[in-house]
């Protein structure tokens, strides 16, 4: 009986420290600047050279890691570690809203809209410089590669809110002011410049389609062609 009290003794002593300690690694490949947690703990960020981040001594068994990179929807992922082996999890962001890009999407649509008007440049989070207003013929050439004047119809879908004249195409209407507008808000915040759109005036050719953000007017006025107003951008896309 003694002798088997002494085997289990020395069992406990010797052998059960080497299951308790055992352990394996993890290999975090992906972009650099994500922050990662295992099991609700940060473990550290991905690193700028791109070879991800190792963490050691992560116990045999299940974990949970979180990946977190700003402007990006998170991400969830169990792993297995096993005692003595290295585990790659490798990682994708594909859910990124692009904060920072000169465009922006109008939302439900396929139109991609530059953030400011012709004139000024986005710095990463506003618009600078002053908006440069042109004659309608002028504005045709004015948007960058790619990109157009906007249609009135366009316009009428990103401010929404409008009357029977502005939906008509034919007539002169309102719709919301950019401010009132949800959508509109969200784009291009409380814009109210002048502008053009690529859509003549069927009834008076020497005239053009405009609209004014500040009050949400549609060709009530400075339709003339040659008048100087401002330019808009936008594309379609995917």
């Amino acid at each position: 009986m003694r002798g088997v009290v002494i085997t289990a003794v020395l069992f406990g002593a010797f052998l059960l420290p080497s299951v308790v300690n055992a352990s394996g690694y993890l290999r975090i490949i992906c972009v650099p600047g994500v922050g990662i947690y295992v099991d609700g703990s940060f473990m550290g960020t991905t690193e700028v050279d791109n070879k991800g981040l190792l963490i050691d001594e992560l116990s045999d068994g299940t974990h949970t890691v979180k990946a977190i990179k700003k402007n990006c929807k998170p991400q969830v992922q169990k792993v297995e570690i096993r005692s003595g082996k290295v585990t790659e999890l490798k990682l994708r962001f594909v859910k990124c809203k692009k904060k920072n890009a000169v465009e922006v999407k109008q939302p439900d649509t396929n139109l991609y809209w530059l953030r400011c008007p012709i004139g000024q440049s986005w710095t990463g989070s506003y618009c600078e410089g002053d908006a440069r207003g042109m004659s309608w013929h002028n504005a045709g050439n004015a948007c960058p590669g790619g990109y157009r004047l906007p249609t009135r119809e366009e316009f009428v879908s990103l401010l929404g809110g409008c009357d029977a004249g502005a939906r008509s195409g034919k007539k002169e209407g309102r719709c919301k002011s950019c401010e009132a507008s949800k959508t509109c808000l969200s784009m291009f915040g409380r814009d109210d410049g002048d502008y053009w759109s690529s859509s003549s005036d069927v009834a008076a050719p020497s005239d053009a389609w405009t609209v004014v953000f500040s009050s949400g007017d549609m060709g009530y006025d400075k339709k003339e062609k040659d008048n100087d107003i401002n330019v808009r951008c936008v594309r379609s896309g995917p």
